[in-house]
């Protein structure tokens, strides 16, 4: 999963959808209004999260191809001799 997938993913949701993002907006803007440190806190949370799980998949995309082919190389008959 590259960034740009990500970005351009989360683009299309808000133009695609622009009520349903006016309202987060409208409900996240009112919440750091009322409670900044709370939201911030659960923001910076669920960021966190998110950089966890796009590491582990980025290391995943790296290692997957390696798994694959040693897969591969086991299962791999020996030729038969003549």
């Amino acid at each position: 999963m590259d960034l740009s997938v990500i970005y351009n993913s989360g683009y299309s949701l808000i133009f695609l959808h622009p009520f349903i993002s006016i309202g987060i907006a409208a409900a996240l803007a009112v919440l750091i209004y009322l409670k900044p440190k709370e939201v911030l806190r659960v923001l910076a949370i669920f960021a966190t999260i998110l950089i966890i799980i796009y590491l582990l998949n980025f290391m995943w995309g790296a290692t997957k191809t390696g798994f694959m082919e040693k897969e591969k190389m086991v299962h791999k008959n020996p030729p038969m001799p003549d």
